[in-house]
């Protein structure tokens, strides 16, 4: 059952079972929503929704695995109470970004799951493609000058001050300086 402008999911569809993904229309997935939902295995949550609430999958005792965006800043207490067969979170964001989810009491079937997260970004690999040379350099004097907006900010913060500036750049260079005589 959702609202209006199915936005928002106040409660599961009656008689769910087996893999449910949530529409990516819903913003928000309200407190008891899938509350005894015990033939659920599997649930895809769409990257529009930002939190899970209190009870929202309490007692889907058959719930194995579930898939949980980066959007997601906060997981509400009791909100997998009770799942006792949940074996793994598959979360869109790195292992880093898990981390700083707020989870509230009552969690342990996830905190006891396993997390698969993506991989974090190499250090200096400011363009991504997996290996770290002078066109990162490149890459980060464009960020520096103002000419690139969007970036991976972990990759680009060579010095982990969490900010972007020149020491980036002299730590970068420094480094491919180091790998070209090693």
């Amino acid at each position: 059952m959702f609202n209006k402008n199915k936005t928002h999911l106040l409660q599961a569809p009656g008689g769910i079972s087996g893999v449910y993904i949530v529409p990516n229309t819903v913003t928000a997935i309200g407190i008891n929503a899938f509350r005894y939902c015990t033939q659920i295995i599997d649930i895809t949550i769409p990257d529009s929704v930002s939190s899970i609430g209190n009870y929202t999958f309490y007692l889907c005792e058959s719930l194995a695995n579930i898939t949980i965006p980066d959007s997601i800043s906060s997981i509400r207490d009791s909100a997998f109470s009770g799942c006792t067969h949940l074996e793994n979170v598959y979360y869109s964001g790195t292992q880093k970004q898990w981390n700083k989810i707020c989870i509230g009491y009552e969690n342990s079937p996830l905190t006891s799951a396993t997390i698969h997260c993506e991989p974090e970004s190499a250090y200096g690999d400011v363009n991504g493609d997996g290996v770290v040379t002078a066109i990162d350099m490149s890459e980060l004097i464009l960020i520096l000058t103002g000419k690139k907006t969007e970036y991976d900010k972990d990759s680009a913060d060579t010095d982990s001050d969490s900010l972007i500036t020149i020491s980036d750049l002299v730590k970068l260079r420094m480094y491919i300086l180091e790998q070209s005589i090693a």
